[in-house]
């Protein structure tokens, strides 16, 4: 499986503006590099290619040839693919290919503006599977190729490290493999791992904000409160776009997970771009990067 960092800061507008500026040009290279990394994106939670895209000049071929019908079929098949992947990823990406059939075909009456927002949710849809491949492969927005770290340089972060740690989920570039309930896993079944070797006490590792390059630890069973306010809070965070009881984090040595609840009207947000639903319990593995309300406030869950 391909191993590198994918465009994750495509936006709707750019394709807009210099597709215009370039006369079409800018857009080509735009969809080519952009099914690329979809591909590359969903491979980690696909066992074979038949999911699989093909490139932009094959996908443009195929539509001449079938006067469109290909296109709507590719549509819905990938719609349906990135719905898919990005739940395994922990996203939450509400279009499916009828989403983008609808907005495409019956959206065309709507001033012809339906085709449109169907390009707009299938850019930023896959924008979020690349950032969030990104990081789950070590890749720092800030500093490209490089592992992720904290902007103050006190906590340098290994993705090989905090995520794979001594084998335990393989290495970056294994082949994934599917573990009972049908998910993707490396190298040993993560869940099997965390139950034999859970330990009793793990640490919150903070890498942006007040408290950046503290740990804190916390022990099976034990809920930690983060919040501005010090009445009801274990650990209080000073800035405004933190609530006053903002989120509660609990580890359970039983099976090695933690659990996050969001109360915040600011947002807890999973690896950086999928924010957890207020008032749920969310599972949560080690490894898991939490950012809070703006993201002045960043830790990582050891």
């Amino acid at each position: 499986m391909e191993v590198r960092k994918l465009d994750d800061e495509r936006k709707f507008w750019k394709y807009i503006v210099f597709g215009i500026i370039t006369c079409g040009i800018y857009d080509l290279i735009f969809w080519w590099k952009m099914l690329k990394d979809l591909n590359t994106a969903c491979a980690p939670f696909e066992q074979d290619d038949s999911e699989k895209s093909p490139n932009y000049v094959i996908l443009l071929l195929l539509t001449i040839v079938t006067c469109g019908i290909y296109y709507f079929f590719w549509l819905y098949k990938q719609g349906n693919r990135i719905h898919r992947v990005g739940a395994a990823y922990g996203l939450n990406i509400d279009e499916t290919g009828s989403t983008y059939l609808l907005w495409d075909l019956v959206g065309v009456l709507l001033c012809m503006l339906g085709p449109w927002v169907c390009l707009y949710y299938l850019i930023t849809n896959i924008t979020k599977l690349c950032k969030v491949y990104n990081y789950q492969h070590g890749f720092d927005n800030s500093v490209s190729g490089q592992n992720a770290y904290s902007s103050q340089g006190n906590a340098q972060i290994s993705y090989d490290q905090q995520n794979y740690g001594s084998n335990s989920y393989g290495q970056p570039g294994d082949s994934p493999r599917p573990n009972n309930s049908g998910s993707f896993y490396y190298g040993q079944d993560p869940n099997t791992v965390a139950t034999q070797r859970a330990p009793q006490s793990r640490t919150l590792l903070f890498i942006k904000g007040t408290y950046s390059g503290a740990e804190v630890e916390i022990q099976s069973g034990e809920e930690l409160v983060i919040g501005r306010s010090g009445e009801i809070c274990n650990f209080v965070l000073p800035d405004q776009d933190i609530s006053r009881k903002h989120c509660s984090v609990r580890y359970s040595a039983e099976d090695g997970y933690f659990y996050v609840t969001d109360y915040s009207t600011f947002g807890v947000y999973m690896n950086g771009s999928s924010r957890l639903k207020k008032g749920i319990v969310t599972q949560c593995p080690p490894g898991t990067r939490l950012s809070l309300g703006e993201g002045n406030n960043v830790f990582i869950l050891q």
